[in-house]
């Protein structure tokens, strides 16, 4: 199952186009995601991830002056 993929802190960087000291930030003063360890790594739970958006997908967030959802997110 796709949602059940784990993400890495450098795909999850991408999937929003941010840099991982926004995702920190994000964890810390969001309701974003917290990530798992998986052995000595941070990951991200795509289905997590996917839910989060869902529930921003109305609510615009800007990430360095330019919308982070220019369109809808694509739910997988």
């Amino acid at each position: 199952m796709l949602t059940a993929t784990p993400l890495s802190r450098e795909q999850v960087a991408q999937r929003y186009g941010v840099d991982g000291r926004t995702l920190d930030r994000w964890r810390d003063s969001r309701d974003f995601p917290a990530p798992f360890v998986a052995g000595r790594s941070a990951r991200w739970s795509l289905a997590q991830l996917i839910e989060w958006e869902t529930r921003v997908a109305g609510v615009e967030i800007f990430v360095g002056g330019s919308p982070l959802f220019n369109r809808a997110p694509e739910i997988s």
